[in-house]
Parts: structure tokens; C-alpha cells; sequence
């Protein structure tokens, strides 16, 4: 019953995801941009979901598994495809609320322990979409360098 509640989530996810406002094609066309991105960059051991979203376990966490609505306690940064900083947090953790953050996150912290330090890969559908947001254009594949040091 635990395993049922623990991907319930990522129905919901992937129902949402269904409704992203992108064509078939589009989405088709994010894959093939990280694909060439990890290609380019020789990154390997990269795993992708059935929603799109491409995540790297650098190291996995031996903590608790983080819940879909939990706070967590995060060092990051997040860039675009052509290496543009958008936004990072390192030094002192921040604590982020899961559900303020774009779909790509939450997903990702359903594979993840607390201790895990990962890569992801974001597209589009999974995070701002067709939004701009200050320094992320519309349409941005975004991806994050992170680690997650506990859950609250």
C-alpha cells in the first residue's frame, strides 16, 4: 500500500504533464535537445522518466525518502543549455517547499534520498513551459546541479 501512495504522485504528474500545451512534436524536439546536450557535454549514466524528465545520480543518498509535499533543505544551481546561470544556492542550505516548485523537481525527488547529490534535466513541460521568468526564457530546458541535505 506504501509503494501505491508513493507513486500516486506521479500519476498525478503525468496526468498534468498530458495537459503541458505542447504538441507530440515539441515535446519530441526537448528530448532530441537533451539528448545532443548530454552528448556534447559526455554525460553518461542518465536516466529518463516517462514524463521526459532526465536526472543523474552522483551520489545516492543513504537518508529518508523525501515525500511529494515534504520541505526540503537544498544546495543547488540552476543553469540553461548554453551554461547561463539563472538562479544558486550554495553555500548554507535553503529549505524549498516542493510544492512551489516546478513539476521536474518534484518528480525527481520521488527517485531520490535525502543525501543524494544529482543532475537534472528539465524540459520545458516540466518546468516553466511558455512562461518567461526573469532570467529563464519561454520554451528553457532548465538543469539543475543539487543536493539535497534533509527533508522537514
Amino acid at each position: 500500500m506504501k509503494g501505491l501512495f508513493r507513486l500516486l504522485p506521479l500519476i498525478i504528474l503525468s496526468v498534468l504533464t498530458a495537459c503541458s500545451g505542447y504538441s507530440d512534436e515539441e515535446l519530441a524536439l526537448f528530448d532530441q535537445e537533451i539528448q545532443k546536450y548530454l552528448k556534447e557535454k559526455k554525460i553518461e549514466d542518465v536516466v529518463r522518466t516517462e514524463s521526459g524528465l532526465y536526472y543523474r545520480i552522483i551520489k545516492e543518498g543513504d537518508g529518508p525518502e523525501i515525500p511529494y509535499d515534504a520541505i526540503i533543505s537544498v544546495n543547488y544551481k540552476g543553469y540553461l543549455t548554453n551554461g547561463r546561470p539563472f538562479d544558486s544556492q550554495l553555500g548554507e542550505p535553503v529549505d524549498l517547499d516542493l510544492k512551489r516548485l516546478v513539476n521536474g523537481w518534484r518528480e525527481a525527488m520521488l527517485y531520490m534520498h535525502v543525501g543524494t547529490k544529482a543532475q537534472l534535466f528539465i524540459p520545458p513541460d516540466l518546468g516553466y513551459g511558455q512562461q518567461e521568468k526573469s532570467e529563464i526564457p519561454a520554451h528553457s530546458i532548465l538543469i539543475f546541479d543539487l543536493e539535497i541535505h534533509d527533508v522537514k
